[in-house]
């Protein structure tokens, strides 16, 4: 199966992992104390998560619809644009991630049959838990939902992310606020070309998507790194990335326990799907429950 990146794994696995390697950087950081506190009483995650020896978080992404002419929120609750399950497994120390497509077709009991991005729109993230765990037949102990506005701050607080744009991107989405005008060649983009780049799709499959997040992870880790004065302002940052789902005690467990995860140790793939007419995907029934215990899903 190929290994995809997603910007959900930009946002969580990465600042977390760049955390752990630029402490000396921000001793003012709450999250950062409580990492040197949790290190020295060696604190394990299993005693921040409640006696958990693994835990499963789903990643949302989310689009939010607005007036075409005056921009402004009419929707808040909209589709989820990317959508990323992640398992961090304490005892085995192996963290798992599979990226779920926003196109894959979904017949949920007491629900029309729909696109999963669409699930979000109609109960939050607590129904696009439901609808995950009912399709995998899996738990979820944790929902977090990405901030697209303050990611764009980071992008900005680093001073942009330089990309090679490789072809003429150009598309319009009033709906979601997106007015994406982008040419070929290597540029320095600010943090909202930065998230057009990374969520444009007109006429792209995701995985060509998950191919330009890829690289606008690597972009972000060299900006980042280049920069170490914003490095505590972007650490605070990273929390509100996620909308305040976890708590400083639970980030700071997580990067110390990803500190200790080599590469080898990191799984990447997307859930199995089928083809189907009209750009909709279904899930391969054949394949569902392998893919899921060969990346770990299933104790």
């Amino acid at each position: 199966m190929k290994v995809l990146n997603t910007v959900i794994y930009v946002v969580f696995l990465t600042i977390c992992a760049l955390l752990g390697a630029v402490f000396h950087w921000a001793r003012e950081s709450p999250i950062v104390q409580e990492v040197a506190k949790q290190k020295i009483l060696q604190t394990n995650p299993e005693q921040v998560f409640d006696q958990e020896t693994s835990i499963t978080m789903l990643v949302l992404g989310c689009d939010e619809d607005r007036d075409p002419e005056s921009s402004k929120v009419v929707v808040k609750n909209a589709r989820s644009d990317m959508m990323f399950l992640v398992k961090f497994d304490f005892k085995k120390k192996h963290i798992s991630g599979m990226s779920i497509p926003r196109d894959l077709l979904v017949e949920m009991p007491g629900y029309a049959a729909c696109k999963i991005n669409a699930f979000h729109k109609y109960g939050g993230p607590n129904l696009s838990k439901r609808v995950v765990e009912y399709l995998l037949g899996i738990p979820i102990h944790h929902t977090v939902v990405i901030n697209y506005e303050i990611l764009k701050e980071m992008v900005d607080l680093v001073g942009g992310v330089t990309i090679k744009v490789t072809k003429r991107m150009k598309w319009t989405d009033k709906a979601g606020g997106l007015y994406i005008d982008l040419n070929p060649g290597v540029q320095n983009l600010d943090g909202y070309n930065a998230m057009c780049y990374v969520r444009y799709r007109y006429g792209d499959s995701d995985y060509k998507r998950q191919e330009r997040q890829r690289e606008f992870m690597l972009a972000f880790k060299d900006a980042l790194l280049g920069n170490p004065l914003v490095i505590p302002a972007v650490i605070e940052k990273s929390k509100e990335v996620m909308s305040s789902a976890l708590s400083t005690n639970e980030i700071a467990s997580l990067l110390l326990f990803i500190s200790k995860i080599g590469n080898k140790n990191i799984q990447l793939g997307q859930i199995p799907t089928i083809e189907g007419e009209k750009y909709f995907l279904y899930l391969d029934e054949n394949s569902v429950k392998k893919a899921l215990e060969s990346f770990n899903f299933l104790d």
